[in-house]
């Protein structure tokens, strides 16, 4: 049990944990890495697999770790070897057994492919529509016009396991096809 007091006397918030089942890791690991234009729902799915795996995933939406200088993630060619520490410092947390799941973000397949060597890997495809991205895209804060219609070729040169239109197809059913895919455990 976690709560919280502002005043040291009176409790603010209160909030109740169970203790997971023993999670003793999946041996070899397994990665799962979501491609897909700004808006195409690769952030939801991926928390949507979390919520409905009963294992623990760990999450990365985008597959940068710590900070740094903005214009070094925005412009990938000035710093390969950053981008490919990030994937491979992940790419560890797999071969430990772990379950990861990550958003492409505009790196190539092959950039994952060598980092999850030897690594269990389902490339997800998700596709929607330039208008619904569009609308997506108006309806997110903090989001800059013209993201998601510069992303449209972000599936070129890559091939998946799996591919969904999310315009079609819920969240939910996206997640639990994918776990049925990987032999998960899920609690539904």
């Amino acid at each position: 049990m976690v709560y919280g007091s502002l005043d040291g006397e009176r409790i603010e918030w209160l909030s109740v944990y169970r203790r997971p089942p023993v999670f003793e890791g999946i041996p070899g690991g397994r990665g799962v890495i979501v491609n897909g234009a700004s808006g195409a729902g690769k952030s939801v799915l991926l928390q949507a697999i979390r919520q409905l795996s009963a294992a623990p995933w760990v999450v990365f939406d985008e597959p940068v770790l710590g900070a740094v200088d903005d214009g070094y993630l925005i412009w990938r060619e000035q710093a390969d070897v950053l981008h490919r520490g990030f994937l491979e410092g992940i790419a560890a947390l797999a071969r430990t057994g772990n379950l990861i799941g990550i958003a492409a973000a505009g790196h190539a397949q092959t950039m994952f492919e060598t980092a999850f060597s030897g690594i269990p890997m389902t490339f997800v495809g998700l596709h929607c529509d330039l208008e619904t991205l569009r609308k997506r895209e108006h309806s997110r804060p903090g989001r800059w016009g013209g993201l998601a219609e510069s992303s449209v070729g972000v599936h070129e040169g890559w091939r998946y396991d799996l591919e969904f239109d999310t315009r079609r197809n819920t969240t939910d059913d996206i997640a639990l096809s994918v776990l049925r895919t990987l032999n998960e455990p899920h609690p539904h």
